[in-house]
């Protein structure tokens, strides 16, 4: 019974993947701007684009599209990301770029299929340990935060083609800690600070 179990839940495993690779040919053909206009037709939305809405929580009806790849929530006001983003499975990208996030939410670390994360301009002070549970991250984009703490996992991406950490402070020690955890990684960085105050 043990190996049965086991041997359906790799099969759904394999299945969720295959759908999702699928979805990530499709979502070319159409981006969606508007809620309403997706809601039409949730199965066939791959690309939402809901920046400049104004947003201060994420919509409940973006659940709706379990096929969605690409989620762009640029330019709004959201403070958190609800936990239940992590039913996205297919989510590929997803850009929070100018918003108010304080943390990095943990539904965020729940998108195994994820490769780009753009959570810049926003005051997020801590990259935590769950960014290593994101094994297929190719880019992360925080510039523009208020970083003061690094998690070793970070060393743990091994898909990780960049990171931008432009305007942070960062002393000259961190710089080099990111780039040892990172070493075959393109790390953009501003100038280190004097962040030592008398």
């Amino acid at each position: 019974m043990k190996l049965l179990t086991i041997f359906i839940l790799l099969f759904l495993s394999f299945a969720s993947l295959a759908q999702c690779e699928e979805s990530s040919a499709a979502f070319k053909v159409k981006k969606y701007t508007s809620l309403e206009q997706a809601m039409l037709e949730p199965d066939s939305v791959f690309y939402l684009d809901l920046s400049r809405s104004k947003l201060k929580q994420l919509p409940h009806d973006v659940y709706a599209f379990k096929n969605l790849t690409v989620l762009i929530l640029d330019r709004n006001r959201l403070s958190e990301i609800p936990e239940k983003i992590g039913n996205l499975r297919c989510l590929k990208t997803l850009s929070v770029e100018r918003n108010n996030l304080e943390h990095i939410d943990n539904g965020i670390f729940r998108l195994k299929n994820l490769e780009h994360l753009n959570l810049s301009n926003n005051e997020i002070r801590v990259i935590p340990a769950q960014i290593g549970r994101l094994s297929n991250l190719i880019s992360l984009e925080l510039w523009s935060n208020i970083i003061e703490e690094y998690a070793p996992e970070l060393a743990t991406l091994a898909k990780l083609e960049k990171l931008d950490l432009l305007n942070n402070q960062m002393t000259i020690p961190e710089q080099e800690m990111v780039k040892i955890f990172l070493p075959n990684t393109e790390i953009i960085l501003s100038p280190p600070c004097d962040c030592s105050f008398d």
